[in-house]
């Protein structure tokens, strides 16, 4: 397991003159980055025993609390099989999951249950019938900034997908339940 992370946060040094030690000070943003990048290991080690998964060298990108990273599959997968694979070794709920009328375009966003170090959502789409080739997380550095992105992400599906099928949809309430 490998991955790398970027950032856009910078270090801040404090320096005391009555002492030339240089301390580095830990800010919030690097506490943040660290859950996020936590997140990642975390996850990985549960995928670690699943082979349908490149997690050899993965690439996070961290900015402003929310963490990015995209996990190629070893081979083409049908959506609803990476689903029930990923049930059965992390906790999911899916958000959504709609079809066009032709069933050529598919998508599926799931997410973790919000505890410790399971703060992630996992972003599934197909323009191929339900092929899928790779799998888009996003890790949060906190349950509130979790909740809010999967509220946008659930309003602007409902107001703005238009001729589609939806197969599963998780109510905004429930959301709002989970998150308090």
């Amino acid at each position: 397991m490998c991955f790398a992370a970027t950032s856009s946060t910078h270090t801040s040094i404090p320096y005391s003159d009555m002492d030339a030690t240089v301390v580095p000070a830990i800010t919030a943003q690097e506490v943040a980055d660290d859950i996020i990048v936590k997140n990642l290991t975390a996850l990985q080690d549960m995928l670690d025993n699943m082979e349908m998964f490149r997690l050899d060298s993965l690439e996070m990108t961290i900015d402003k609390g929310v963490g990015t990273v995209t996990i190629p599959l070893r081979r083409q997968y049908m959506m609803e099989s990476i689903i029930e694979a990923l049930s059965t070794c992390v906790n999911i709920n899916i958000l959504y999951a709609w079809r066009s009328p032709d069933g050529s375009r598919k998508k599926t966003i799931a997410y973790s249950m919000p505890y410790i170090d399971e703060m992630f959502v996992i972003a599934l789409q197909s323009q191929q019938y339900g092929i899928v080739e790779q799998l888009h997380l996003t890790f949060f550095e906190s349950l509130d900034m979790m909740f809010a992105w999967l509220h946008a992400c659930l309003t602007t599906m409902l107001e703005k997908q238009h001729n589609i099928i939806i197969e599963q949809q998780q109510p905004l309430v429930e959301l709002y339940r989970c998150s308090v």
